[in-house]
């Protein structure tokens, strides 16, 4: 353990009302807009901690930031409905500079690429000089990613979030339509019995 002093500008009204918004709340508990944006103002401001504790030079980039393999399986980057998933697990690398992998690419390739690159540019612009938002433009991200916060920017944690799932749900109907057209044209081989029960499962 290290012993760091962090130097922080904080709106305590704003806090209590983000402290009480998340107390109580358990797994299974139905999430509403208040407790997703009070979620949101506390990863910020956690995001503000980590970064001038990695600018103090006491502790190392890896100490503060850690692996982003430290955020559970990276399997779940390829899991549909893990969006919120998907855009920590980006931030995650992002912030340490790290390696652009296979599961970070994965990242922006569930359909809902546009969504992920906006969530991760609104949570960099949180803290214009943190890590995050000195690394993300342009070596991760491109033009695209701005537009698609400005987009997107007026919408709350919950409003993105189905704003994502409509991007993958759209995406989805698209890409099956295209199977289907190419299977009726001869192009791709007809589904199997499994595929069919598969597809019809997703």
């Amino acid at each position: 353990m290290t012993m760091i002093v962090v130097n922080l500008e904080i709106d305590w009204e704003l806090l209590r009302r983000q402290k009480r918004a998340v107390v109580g709340l358990r797994t299974g508990t139905v999430v509403g807009a208040e407790q997703e944006d009070a979620a949101e103002g506390l990863l910020n401001l956690l995001d503000k901690i980590q970064d001038q504790a990695a600018d103090s030079g006491e502790v190392t980039d890896e100490e503060v930031f850690g692996e982003s393999e430290d955020l559970g399986s990276p399997s779940s980057v390829g899991k549909l409905d893990a969006f919120w998933y998907r855009v920590n697990f980006a931030c995650a690398v992002i912030a340490r500079n790290g390696a652009m992998t296979r599961n970070f690419d994965t990242c922006f390739e569930m359909y809902d690429g546009d969504a992920v690159a906006a969530a991760v540019v609104r949570r960099a612009m949180a803290s214009p000089t943190g890590r995050l938002a000195r690394n993300v433009i342009p070596r991760y991200l491109g033009p695209r990613a701005i537009e698609s916060y400005e987009a997107t920017k007026h919408m709350n944690r919950k409003e993105l979030e189905q704003y994502a799932a409509r991007l993958r749900e759209a995406a989805i109907r698209e890409r099956d339509a295209w199977r289907a057209a190419e299977r009726a044209a001869g192009r791709l081989a007809p589904l199997t019995n499994e595929q069919a029960c598969t597809n019809v499962a997703a």
